[in-house]
Formats: C-alpha cells, structure tokens, sequence
C-alpha cells in the first residue's frame, strides 16, 4: 500500500513539475527557475514519502527512530522514487519516438 500511494504521489509531483516548467519555459531565466522548481518539488517530495513512511510504520515506531535512521530510511525511499521518475522518463521518451 505505500508503494502504491508513493507511486500515485511521485506521478502526480511529476506532472506538477511538468506543468509548472511549461508555464516558465519561455522565461529568459530558464535555469534559474528550473532549479528552483526542483528544489521545491524535492522537498515536497520529501515531505511525502516521510509522512509515507511514517504511517506505513506507525507514529510510534518511527518516532522511535533516530534521525539517522529516519534519514536512512528516507534516503533509501527517494532514491527509489527518483529511479521511478527517470524510468518513467525513458518510457515516455521510447513511446514518442
């Protein structure tokens, strides 16, 4: 249940990312705002597998963890997130063509 409730999350990040980059794509500071549109949905996305993982283990128990462990954990779970975005990418991009 939480794979899927991050993967439901993660396609709707990516869509909001997508629609914002559109909206901004003809700005003469493309870099700048691409960066800044990252860094906030990487925090959002963040958020969201955090909160994810906190109700996938219990408020107790995650509280229970240091914030090593916490950290770990979520690194672990971004890392995944973000192997789906770009695998999602490439299917997107071989569709396309």
């Amino acid at each position: 249940m939480l794979e899927a409730t991050s993967s439901v999350t993660l396609k709707l990040l990516k869509k909001l990312l997508a629609q914002e980059i559109k909206a901004y794509n003809n700005s003469k500071n493309d870099l700048f705002v691409l960066q800044a549109l990252e860094a906030k949905y990487t925090m959002l996305r963040q958020k969201l597998l955090c909160d994810s993982l906190r109700v996938g283990m219990g408020t107790d128990h995650w509280e229970g963890l240091t914030e090593t462990e916490r950290q770990q954990k979520l690194s672990m779970l971004d890392n995944q997130a973000l192997e789906q975005i770009k695998m999602g990418e490439h299917r997107e991009r071989r569709c396309r063509l």
